[in-house]
């Protein structure tokens, strides 16, 4: 059909949120040796216009949410920059003994 299969936005997603946590001086890696883990409880998010083959996609993750683990993302493509999707994810913070 030429057009992004939607469970992709997950991994962009997920891309996107390593990019800013990276950003922080933090990291996944390090945290999940140290015990700490950020499981995704919830997620959400809308089409706004189709993604297709070839397109190349800009993922921004504007701000992460103070008091609560929210992370939220926009979706451009990057020759018109139209935004195809928006969305945020929500996760757990887990501290293993």
């Amino acid at each position: 059909m030429g057009v992004v299969y939607y469970a992709n936005y997950l991994r962009f997603f997920e891309g996107a949120r390593g990019h800013f946590i990276r950003n922080l001086g933090l990291s996944y890696r390090r945290d999940r040796t140290r015990g700490i883990l950020l499981p995704c409880s919830r997620r959400r998010w809308q089409y706004l216009k189709s993604a297709r083959y070839d397109d190349v996609l800009v993922v921004h993750c504007p701000h992460a949410h103070a008091g609560e683990d929210r992370f939220d993302y926009k979706v451009h493509r990057q020759a018109d920059d139209a935004i195809l999707a928006l969305g945020h994810t929500v996760h757990v913070s887990w501290a293993r003994s």
